[in-house]
């Protein structure tokens, strides 16, 4: 059950909507560039797109950036024929997509808040723009396993790594420091597929005072639910 605001149906539409467009340039043998982020949401992100990728048996490149920026975007412009495929980055770059970008087949895999407004010539799946929280309702690499999810169910056992990304991102930020929106779906298929399990344990922050060349350890005790990968 997703517990946020957000419409979660037309969201999943157009997940569903991204996973067939990718599956029409895997039956045309095109190349899939997947360019991500660089950091634990968008590793994860890329990590889950390019195993679906691999199970299809289709020609694909991975390439991690530090940012997004024209240089990237310019970089996308010059692909000829492959569908590039970005994950957890590009929705804060819309306007400069819709200049550089035009005719070029693009989909945009990202949970942060986006800055301008994306044209109908590529596919956006934002959380945002469907009402969801992109801070705390689904990370970069969420986005990524739902779509892996919908082109194959085979890529169920990819649900972990979605939890990955969530975490990696911080969005624990509900009650007893939970995954909860849409990440509450991954982490079920993350337990129903054996690879993860939850538990709820305590957690300690530290703080160093060191005033009057004096320091002492404080240590603050709270309770959280805690996830653990299993391995098989």
């Amino acid at each position: 059950m997703v517990s946020s605001k957000g419409q979660i149906r037309p969201f999943l539409e157009e997940i569903h909507n991204a996973a067939q467009h990718i599956l029409l340039h895997a039956k045309k043998e095109n190349i899939i560039l997947v360019i991500s982020h660089m950091d634990a949401d968008g590793i994860s992100g890329a990590g889950i797109i390019g195993v679906a990728l691999s199970r299809l048996q289709i020609p694909f490149r991975i390439r991690v950036e530090r940012w997004f920026d024209t240089k990237v975007v310019e970089s996308i412009a010059v692909e000829r024929k492959a569908l590039t495929v970005l994950t957890d980055m590009g929705s804060g770059y819309l306007d400069i997509i819709n200049e550089k970008v035009k005719g070029k087949p693009l989909i945009i895999l990202d949970h942060h808040q986006p800055i301008g407004e994306s044209e109908d010539n590529f596919i956006h799946v934002n959380p945002h723009v469907f009402g969801f929280d992109g801070a705390r309702d689904i990370s970069g690499a969420g986005i990524a396993y739902l779509i892996a999810k919908a082109i194959s169910e085979e890529n169920r056992d990819l649900a972990f790594l979605g939890v990955v990304g969530a975490l990696g991102d911080m969005q624990d930020k509900n009650k007893e420091r939970s995954l909860g929106g849409i990440n509450q779906l991954i982490v079920e298929d993350a337990i129903n597929s054996g690879k993860l399990e939850t538990m709820t344990d305590l957690i300690f922050f530290w703080s160093r005072n060191t005033s009057n060349s004096q320091s002492f350890g404080v240590y603050n005790q709270s309770c959280y639910s805690r996830y653990k990968w299993r391995r098989r």
